[in-house]
Formats: C-alpha cells, sequence, structure tokens
C-alpha cells in the first residue's frame, strides 16, 4: 500500500510512514482485492500504462508509475522562439516587461506538459501575472533584494494554484504546492552548492533531486505529482 499523505510505499504491517512519519495504522488499502496483496489492481489497462493511486484528505490523487504517458510535446525550435520574443520585449521595455516573458515560457511549458496521458493546463491571465510579478520586484527593491529570497517559492506556489487538468476540477484550491520554503530554498542551495562543486558535472543530479521534492509536494486537480526516475 501506499502513504495517504505523501504517496511513498509503506511495507505491510508498518504502523507509520518512514518517509513523513503519517500514521497508517488501522489504514486499509482500498485497492486490496481480496488475495492480502499489497498491490494495486488495474484491470483493463495495458501493462505499460498502469498507474497506482493514493489518497489525499479522502480525495483520490494518482500516482503515476513507470511509463504511463507523462512527456513534454514542446519542440525546442517553440520555445526557442518564445524565449528569443521574451528577451526582445525584456530588452526593449527596459526590464519592465520581464513578467511577459516569463508568463509566455510559464504557459509554453505548462500547456506542453503531459501526465498520464493528462494534459495541463494554466489559467492565470497575463494581467494577473504581470501584476502579481510587479508587485513582488518593487518588493525586492524595497527590501534592497531580501524579498528575492522569498519571491521564487512564493511564484511557484502561484502558478501552481492555476495549473490544472484538462477537463478535471478547476475549483479554487485543487491545486497547491505544499513544500515547506525554508526546504525549498535549502533545495535550491542544494542545486548551486552540488553544481558549482563539481563544475556542472552532477547539475543533472542535484537538479532530479530537486525536482522530486517539488513533485512530492505538488498537487494538480486533486492529484498529487510523483518522480519516477532513478537519480
Amino acid at each position: 500500500m501506499f502513504c495517504p499523505n505523501c504517496g511513498d510505499e509503506i511495507k505491510q504491517g508498518a504502523r507509520f510512514c518512514v518517509n513523513c512519519g503519517y500514521k497508517v495504522e488501522g489504514i486499509k488499502n482500498p485497492f486490496e482485492n481480496g488475495n492480502n496483496s499489497t498491490e494495486p489492481q488495474v484491470s483493463n489497462v495495458p501493462e505499460e500504462n498502469k498507474s497506482t493511486f493514493v489518497t489525499t484528505n479522502n480525495q483520490p490523487v494518482k500516482k503515476v508509475v513507470g511509463n504511463s504517458g507523462s512527456y513534454y510535446d514542446g519542440s525546442v525550435s517553440e520555445r526557442l522562439l518564445w524565449s528569443f520574443l521574451g528577451a526582445l520585449v525584456t530588452f526593449v521595455s527596459l526590464g519592465i516587461c520581464t513578467p511577459i516573458a516569463q508568463y509566455w515560457l510559464t504557459k509554453f511549458d505548462t500547456e506542453h506538459t503531459v501526465v498520464n496521458n493528462k494534459r495541463m493546463i494554466f489559467k492565470m491571465g497575463l494581467g494577473e501575472f504581470f501584476g502579481f510579478c510587479f508587485l513582488n520586484y518593487l518588493l525586492i527593491l524595497v527590501t534592497l533584494g531580501i524579498w528575492g529570497l522569498y519571491f521564487p517559492y512564493k511564484l511557484k506556489k502561484k502558478v501552481l494554484s492555476n495549473t490544472y487538468f484538462e477537463g478535471e476540477d478547476t475549483a479554487v484550491g485543487t491545486s497547491n504546492f505544499d513544500g515547506n520554503f525554508w526546504k525549498f530554498l535549502g533545495m535550491s542551495w542544494i542545486v548551486y552548492a552540488i553544481s558549482f562543486a563539481t563544475f556542472g558535472l552532477a547539475a543533472p543530479f542535484a537538479y532530479g533531486i530537486a525536482l522530486k521534492w517539488e513533485n512530492k509536494h505538488s498537487v494538480v486537480s486533486n492529484r498529487r505529482l510523483y518522480f519516477n526516475t532513478n537519480l
């Protein structure tokens, strides 16, 4: 069975999740088929598309296992074009329109991401995104850069709260990032430290650690994401 809180696999008979400490004693695996198996049963689905499910607050949350239709289908040429347009707008506006460039790339990356055969959509409008970023840029200036430590975390939460799966629940609160700020900041420093110490050679490994942690704390349309790749 799997932990209802974090999604990690739990050994048969365990009282607590070794990953997050959540008490699991007395919780029945809703996917057992009566033969005392701890493996979830998914019928009429090809082996390569099987996935398991955990529950969060009594809501079904899909946890992707193996190759189950998760991919990024944005082309290199398209992304380079949006990056170029963003850089051009930022340069011409002397940096004032930087949020517009960020919005284009955020929307492009989000809507070209498919998880478990479900395409993501980004519902936040350009005006709202621009206002949010511009206000935070002003706070960074006023605090002499100190707010800049908090802004990436705040932006992560804002973007994820406006990200949903196409055709699924888009109600406020169904998508969120529940990771702790200090751990988020620590993960960023770990990535920079490992990358710097290894002259960039271990950067993919460091990024993978951070990505795995971020996905573990990301919920989209009541579905907790799961980074299922060996580092």
